[in-house]
């Protein structure tokens, strides 16, 4: 091989220093030469038409697009082909050092005065202060070249040459390389300051001689698909040295065969993760339920309902940690309440979700309460039963309800004032009652008294507990919920808290379930949306009223 020693132009090394890109992170930065160019041709062979120069330079381009296709490795050219001049030892050895390499390959062919000589060769330094040097550059060009073998290019071996000028020492006192590239990589390009070999400030190098261009070589040389060979032989051996992977042999993303499925209470449902892409080597998911009280899932993906509600089940790669996602919606016989306290001859409908299911009863007194076809329960005597709720069908969606029923006596007085009642729920009640306040729109006999369940808040609140208590028996009477329109959250007043519950219900980040939902229906339209959402912002900043029902 011939040296370099013609000094370029300081500008064209910014111009045809190029660095590959890769959609990793690379781990490896690799530094691909090709020697010589410019007017430096290297060796030629002019009966069959092969420069060197452009050879190394086919060579270590196919050779970037090769290692490309993998992850986990950068790959920077010191140059990509240059009309004119020549690009120094120095500065392609500068590029590699700026560049952190962890390996700089320099790509070269050989040639000989006679032409008789055939095979490749490799150089690597002859320093061992570190495995980096000597030891594992060995490696990497012993592999080299046993994959040029495969080719059937005779194995010339990995060998080292010492510089002839007893002045070039390393920084450890040891003898320099004899090839410029070599030696400036480990030493350094200053002539006044070395490199710390020791500390590992010297650049892995290794120096390839992929075959001769004259002599019996010739075919090995003599098309692009030829030299494509050469420069693949060069990739896997890097591959295998750095235990390298294809890119898409890396997870990239998940995907969940459903993202949203609505499962019965008791009915189990399996769900299938796709990790892609689909040459991924590593398609382990871990699956997860962030809420296992409504839905658990196996390491399998078969997901079970055990309670109504929503629960949001995830897939995670093993590899990356990449996730996908499924609700589900648990549904069932749920039932807003499970105890009841009417007066005698009074009717209430069970209130049930969801509402498409068709119930069947089972009364353990018919005596004391009657329902018909329209879930519509009669109070009929004085007395307490319980009731077995089914659903057609279904054995696993039952419930249980207990029903009181209270018969008011001659001198007895129960009666709401400014106050509207449906289904045991109290609206007409404006925020920031106070329980005095409230309690003067129920009317009671004295033997009667008042008992409210509002967890010990200032006002009354949406979801409060109304018990009229008779106080020789201590028998509740009758019970009602109070709702307050806006009162989302429960503390008797209109602030920017329920407004923001409305909002997350909206956006779909928090749900709201069952009374929520009518609480937050301020419009009153059925439905909850941003007109909600705004009445309720309206009437915080401009003191705009609030419909009460």
């Amino acid at each position: 091989m011939k040296r370099n020693v013609v000094k370029i132009f300081a500008i064209i090394i910014i111009l045809i220093a190029v660095s590959g890109t890769t959609c990793f992170a690379a781990n490896k930065k690799i530094v691909l030469d090709p020697g010589h160019g410019g007017y430096d041709s290297g060796a030629s062979n002019t009966a069959k038409g092969l420069v060197e120069r452009d050879i190394n330079l086919k060579i270590a381009t196919y050779l970037k697009d090769y290692l490309s296709e993998y992850a986990g490795i950068d790959v920077v050219m010191t140059h990509n082909g240059f009309p004119s001049g020549t690009l120094d030892l120095k500065d392609r050895t500068t590029i590699a050092k700026d560049n952190n390499a962890d390996l700089l390959l320099c790509l070269h062919c050989n040639s000989s005065v006679s032409g008789n000589i055939t095979g490749a060769e490799a150089y690597v330094t002859a320093n061992t202060c570190l495995p980096k040097y000597n030891a594992e550059c060995t490696k990497i060009a012993d592999l080299i070249l046993n994959n040029l073998n495969k080719l059937g290019i005779q194995n010339r071996g990995t060998k080292i040459k010492y510089s002839g000028d007893s002045a070039d020492i390393y920084s450890d006192g040891t003898r320099g390389d004899y090839y410029g590239i070599i030696r400036y990589a480990m030493n350094g390009v200053n002539d006044d300051s070395k490199n710390n070999i020791q500390a590992g400030e010297g650049v892995s190098t290794v120096l390839i001689e992929h075959c001769f261009v004259n002599g019996g070589d010739e075919k090995f040389l003599d098309s692009d698909e030829d030299i494509k060979k050469l420069a693949k032989a060069d990739c896997d051996a890097i591959v295998a040295y750095y235990g390298l992977r294809l890119k898409n042999q890396y997870v990239s993303s998940v995907k969940i065969n459903n993202n949203d499925i609505k499962i019965v209470k008791g009915k189990s449902e399996k769900l299938t993760a796709t990790v892609l892409p689909d040459t991924a080597i590593n398609k382990k998911v871990k699956w997860s339920s962030n809420n296992a009280n409504v839905a658990k899932v196996d390491e399998n993906g078969n997901v079970t309902a055990v309670g109504v509600g929503d629960a949001i089940i995830t897939a995670t790669t093993d590899e990356g940690g990449f996730t996908a996602t499924c609700m589900v919606t648990v549904t069932g016989l749920e039932l807003e309440k499970k105890e009841f306290y009417i007066l005698e001859g009074e009717k209430f409908k069970i209130d049930y979700e969801p509402q498409d299911l068709q119930l069947e009863y089972q009364v353990e007194n018919n005596d004391i309460i009657s329902i018909d076809s329209e879930n519509t329960v009669s109070g009929l005597k004085e007395g307490s039963t319980k009731v077995k709720v089914n659903v057609k069908g279904d054995k696993f969606l039952s419930e249980e309800i207990t029903v009181n029923v209270y018969k008011l006596k001659d001198n007895q007085k129960l009666q709401l004032k400014n106050l509207n009642e449906n289904n045991f729920k109290l609206t007409k009640i404006k925020e920031k009652t106070s329980l005095k306040d409230f309690q003067k729109n129920i009317d009671i006999s004295d033997d009667f008294e008042i008992k409210i369940d509002n967890g010990n808040k200032e006002f009354i609140t949406t979801n409060s507990i109304v018990s009229v208590i008779e106080k020789k028996s201590h028998k509740i009477v009758k019970q009602y919920t109070c709702f307050i329109y806006g009162d989302i959250n429960e503390d008797g007043k209109i602030t920017a808290a329920d407004y923001v519950l409305i909002k997350n219900h909206i956006m779909e980040t928090n749900r709201l379930k069952n009374s929520y939902l009518n609480v937050a229906d301020v419009s009153r339209d059925n439905k909850v949306t941003t007109k909600d959402y705004i009445l309720i912002k309206n009437h915080i900043m401009n003191g705009s009223e609030l419909p009460v029902e």
